[in-house]
């Protein structure tokens, strides 16, 4: 029998507000599957908790491109972004405590 080059994982994911778990079948490489046991395998962790490591990571990767670009897009505009610095010098006039920056 050929080795098939797609081999299907049962994983299981956690939903960070509610402590039952759902069963939920994902199609990964057979590469993936195996650099995930190696992972596994030297961290100790399950695959799952590998998992759910990389996913929130990637989430946070795209969310901050996502929020550079816009920076950059607010930036590139110059009447925008004359307006954002005079929007910041107004709240920095609420933060009068009295006490020095550092």
């Amino acid at each position: 029998m050929f080795l098939k080059a797609i081999f299907q994982a049962k994983m299981l994911f956690r939903p960070k507000h509610n402590q039952n778990m759902s069963e939920s079948t994902v199609s990964v490489s057979l590469t993936t599957r195996e650099t995930l046991q190696k992972l596994a395998d030297a961290s100790g962790e399950s695959i799952q908790v590998i998992l759910d490591k990389a996913i929130e990571n990637y989430r946070r990767v795209l969310f901050l491109t996502d929020a550079n670009k816009s920076f950059a897009a607010l930036k590139a505009n110059e009447t925008a972004w004359q307006e954002e610095l005079g929007e910041r010098q107004e709240w920095d006039k609420t933060s009068s405590d009295g006490l020095e920056e550092v």
